[in-house]
C-alpha cells in the first residue's frame, strides 16, 4: 500500500520542502535578532541607569571615605543617601 509519486510530484514535493525549509531559517533567524535587539536595549537602560546614579554621587566624598574593599554599587548608594 505505497504510494506512487509521479515525477513531477517528487519535484514539488522537494520544493515545497525546500520552501519550508527556508521559511524555518528566516523566522529563526527573525526571532534571534529581535531577542538580540531586546537584550541589546536592556543592557543599555541598566547602564544608563547605573551611569545617572553614579554621577549624582559626590566622588570625592566616596574616594576620602575609607573602605575596607571595593565597594559594591548598593554600597555607593547607600553612602550616597547618608550625606
Amino acid at each position: 500500500m505505497t504510494l506512487k509519486l509521479t515525477k513531477e510530484q517528487k519535484i514539488e514535493l522537494v520544493e515545497h520542502l525546500r520552501d519550508l525549509k527556508q521559511a524555518h531559517i528566516k523566522h529563526l533567524q527573525s526571532v534571534a535578532s529581535k531577542a538580540a535587539l531586546r537584550t541589546e536595549s536592556k543592557v543599555h537602560k541598566r547602564l544608563k541607569k547605573v551611569s545617572i546614579m553614579v554621577r549624582s554621587v559626590p566622588i570625592q566624598e566616596v574616594l576620602n571615605c575609607e573602605w575596607l574593599h571595593t565597594p559594591t554599587m548598593a554600597e555607593i548608594r547607600k553612602f550616597a543617601r547618608n550625606l
